[in-house]
C-alpha cells in the first residue's frame, strides 16, 4: 500500500515516522488562508474539519491508487482562531494572551483510500497556560523558535513547561496527528 502523508509539517513527519510507516511527503496543493478569509463564519471544529478535507483532495488526482493522509490544526482562545504566529515578536503577544488563560487545540485528519474518504477524525485538547512573566515568554521564544506553529508553542519541545493543566485523549494530537485513530483506522486499510 502506498501512504502519502499530505503535508510538509516536521512534526507530522516525525510522528508517522515514530511509529514506523514508510510514506511519502508531498505538500498539498491548497490556499487555506484563503479558504479561510472566505468561509469566517465556520467554527473552528468545523473549518479545521473541512482543511484536512480539502488539503487531501487536492492531491487526490496525483496519488489515485494510494492511501493519503491529510490533517489540519488550529488553537482557539475564546471562540478566537489563532493564527501562527510568524514572526517572534507576534509570537510573544499571543503567548501574552494565552496566559493564565484556557484555549483549545483542535486537530483533524482524514485518510483516503483510492480517491475515497474512508475516515475523518476530530481531536480536541485543553490546555490551561500558567501565568507567563515576559521574561519567561521571551526565554521561551528564543529557545523554541514556535512562530510558525498554530498557538504560538511547540508542545514537542519545551512547550510543555507553559502548560499548568491539559486534557486530551490522544497526546500525539497536541504534535499535529492523533496517532491513536490514524493508526487503528491504517491497520483496518
Amino acid at each position: 500500500m502506498e501512504l502519502i502523508l499530505a503535508s510538509t509539517s516536521q512534526f507530522r513527519k516525525s510522528l508517522m515516522e515514530r511509529f514506523g510507516y514508510k510514506f511519502k511527503t508531498q505538500s498539498p496543493d491548497f490556499d487555506e488562508n484563503l479558504y479561510k478569509a472566505e468561509h469566517p463564519n465556520l467554527s473552528p471544529e468545523k473549518m479545521v474539519g473541512e482543511l484536512a478535507k480539502l488539503k487531501g483532495q487536492s492531491l487526490l488526482a496525483l496519488y489515485p491508487e494510494a492511501t493519503l493522509i491529510s490533517a489540519d490544526q488550529i488553537a482557539v482562545l475564546n471562540q478566537e482562531i489563532l493564527h501562527k504566529p510568524g514572526t517572534p515578536e507576534s509570537n510573544f503577544l499571543l503567548l501574552k494572551k494565552l496566559s493564565g488563560e484556557t484555549h483549545f487545540l483542535h486537530t483533524s485528519f482524514c485518510v483516503f483510500h483510492k480517491q475515497k474518504l474512508v475516515a475523518q477524525h476530530l481531536n480536541t485538547t485543553l490546555i490551561r497556560f500558567h501565568k507567563l512573566s515576559d521574561s519567561k515568554i521571551t526565554d521561551y521564544i528564543e529557545r523554541d523558535e514556535p512562530w510558525m506553529c498554530a498557538g504560538g508553542y511547540k508542545i514537542e519541545k519545551s512547550g510543555l513547561s507553559l502548560i499548568e493543566k491539559l486534557e486530551t485523549t490522544d497526546p500525539s494530537a497536541i504534535e499535529g496527528l492523533p496517532m491513536m485513530k490514524l493508526c487503528e483506522v491504517l491497520e483496518t486499510l
